[in-house]
């Protein structure tokens, strides 16, 4: 075998291992369907290596901001690619309004999943699994989900986070 011929197929094994390492497959996205459109969503664990950083609040700033917080995660760790994303990928928890019934559980559970994620960017060793949806920043291609931007959503609905993938119901 000629020295090209080898070192084509060492670069595209490399390339086979290396996108299964750093890229979600069709597999990790969940796709549900609600009122004739689909929703992407998966489990993602964050760590201290994954973790860019994250603003500490105390729980009562925690509640006056309605349970919303975004985490910075660095590009590289993240299992989708985001070739527009020259930095660190943005992971919002949306607000929840005080006005709904069940506000003060809600925000009471986000605050929770807060913590644990402040708790996992300062251990060594330590994870957390969370949540995500892709919409509305995903796209399809060739390879499979591309975001769009630099930003995605806990997973979400009514005010509440939701901590699965699957159907809400």
């Amino acid at each position: 075998m000629s020295i090209k011929k080898t070192l084509a197929i060492a670069y595209v094994s490399a390339g086979v291992i290396f996108s299964n390492v750093s890229c979600a497959s069709n597999e990790d996205v969940v796709t549900t369907t609600s009122n004739g459109k689909n929703y992407y969503h998966m489990k993602l664990s964050l760590n201290n290596q994954s973790i860019s950083s994250i603003k500490e609040f105390r729980e009562a700033q925690f509640v006056m901001n309605g349970g919303q917080f975004e985490v910075r995660v660095q590009q590289n760790s993240f299992p989708i690619k985001a070739p527009n994303c020259k930095g660190d990928l943005i992971l919002r928890m949306p607000w929840t309004n005080s006005d709904l019934s069940a506000a003060d559980v809600f925000i009471d559970e986000k605050y929770n999943v807060y913590k644990a994620i402040v708790d996992a960017s300062k251990s060594e060793g330590s994870n957390v699994d969370v949540y995500i949806e892709l919409n509305p920043y995903v796209q399809m291609t060739g390879d499979g989900f591309e975001l769009t931007e630099c930003n995605v959503f806990f997973r979400h609905a009514n005010g509440q986070y939701i901590p699965k993938t699957g159907k809400l119901n």
